[in-house]
């Protein structure tokens, strides 16, 4: 079955993200039972967990595993611009006849009877065996406990931040989350995180219950000092030096220190030197978060899609860009509070652009409509192509956020204007 087949198939499954009615209740017996009749030998795998933060590790740790000379397989969720950016080989995306050929051998011409998320899933572990991977990097879905990630036992599990996000399934609380991101934590696995106060005490108990080990990234890495600029963020620490990572933001800060925490714990096994982490981390990338296209005006990207991210992202503005206004190019998706991350936005804008019913899962413009009249915000509503391009036009600072989905538009949207400025 070539790729142009396999896509056609894909676009028809289940798929949460495009807000495809449900036909599977959460459980992971449908997927264990599959893995489980995969020959799949014993490598290392690594779980990355949480809300916010969960790409960002995960780019880390394959950059600088790569650096070691290790053969890498990383599985992340969502993609901007192609299905294929969530299956890597070596930092690379996998190739579409290599992706075929997975998905022929597992499925063949039968029924799917998986979700989109569960697919992709089990077409990683496959292609991890194929390549001959030396570590395994899976990023969990929007769930913890119930995700089919946990249908494979992991060697280390790292947490990122966790806040209130797909409420509608994890839980209408902050707790009711933690409990189960928490479900992550398989039996004898070595837990990580840099994450403190109640959040801290519940995966404590939780790698209690199901004889793990936690670790405080703090701790493995021996963090000295940490300091934020325009340009990235940088930490200095007892294990590793002086590591200087390109992406923005302070919150990269526990980032790295999650994932130096993992390369600690990988030193047992691995020969990772710290030069080669420093390459690494140094040469780390992940793409539509707080992305600047252009600086004069600025114009920047991010896919920031809840009220703690983008609240992160209008800290990080309003520190190195003081009193600068920007017509914000928003869309969020209809489960979303898209309320809350504007009300958070609105100290940075005068003026909010919305699309014209972008998508089937996209919040209604009606809706982003009288939120932006209850910030007392200009806005104008544009259609889809003119969402995009008047974004690339527009003489005035502007930054484009709410969804993943919304950046991988604009992505493509400055890869075609590029190709059309080469033609």
């Amino acid at each position: 079955m070539d790729y142009v087949k396999v896509k056609s198939i894909l676009d028809n499954l289940e798929n949460y993200e495009k807000g495809v009615q449900r036909f599977f209740e959460p459980d992971l017996d449908r997927v264990l039972s599959k893995v489980r009749s995969l020959p799949l030998k014993k490598r290392k795998k690594i779980k990355i967990v949480g809300t916010n933060g969960k790409g960002s590790i995960c780019a880390m740790l394959e950059s600088s595993l790569v650096e070691c000379g290790l053969k890498t397989l990383s599985f992340t969720s969502p993609h901007l611009q192609d299905e294929l950016e969530r299956i890597k080989i070596d930092g690379r995306n996998v190739t579409e006849e290599f992706f075929a050929e997975a998905f022929t051998s597992l499925f063949g011409e039968s029924e799917i009877r998986f979700t989109y998320f569960e697919t992709l899933f089990l077409c990683a572990l496959w292609i991890a065996e194929a390549n001959d991977s030396d570590v395994v990097l899976l990023e969990a879905g929007m769930g913890g406990k119930l995700d089919a990630t946990n249908c494979v036992d992991s060697d280390i599990i790292l947490f990122a931040s966790i806040s209130l996000d797909h409420t509608e399934v994890l839980g209408e609380t902050f707790l009711q989350i933690a409990l189960d991101k928490a479900g992550a934590i398989n039996k004898s696995s070595r837990v990580v995180s840099s994450l403190g106060g109640p959040v801290r005490e519940i995966l404590q108990l939780r790698a209690l219950l199901t004889c793990s080990e936690f670790f405080s990234a703090e701790d493995l890495t021996g963090v000295f000092s940490e300091k934020s600029d325009l340009s990235g963020t940088s930490v200095h620490c007892e294990k590793f030096g002086e590591i200087y990572c390109p992406l923005k933001g302070k919150f990269q800060r526990d980032n790295i220190l999650t994932a130096l925490g993992a390369l600690e714990l990988l030193k047992d096994e691995f020969s990772i030197s710290n030069e080669s982490v420093r390459k690494g981390i140094l040469k780390v990338k992940n793409p539509g978060r707080l992305q600047y296209i252009t600086e004069n005006p600025l114009k920047i990207i991010d896919g920031s899609h809840n009220p703690s991210g983008v609240g992160q992202t209008v800290l990080f503005i309003r520190e190195y860009h003081p009193g600068i206004k920007f017509d914000v190019y928003f869309s969020a998706m209809k489960d979303k509070d898209f309320e809350g991350m504007m009300e958070i936005l609105e100290p940075i804008t005068d003026s909010f652009i919305f699309p014209d019913n972008l998508h089937k899962r996209s919040a209604d413009t009606l809706q982003l409509s009288l939120c932006a009249r209850k910030t007392k915000k200009f806005f104008r509503v544009l259609g889809g192509d003119e969402f995009f391009s008047d974004f690339i036009k527009n003489p005035s600072n502007s930054i484009a956020t709410g969804s993943m989905k919304t950046v991988g538009g604009f992505l493509k949207a400055l890869t075609r204007q590029g190709n059309d400025d080469n033609s």
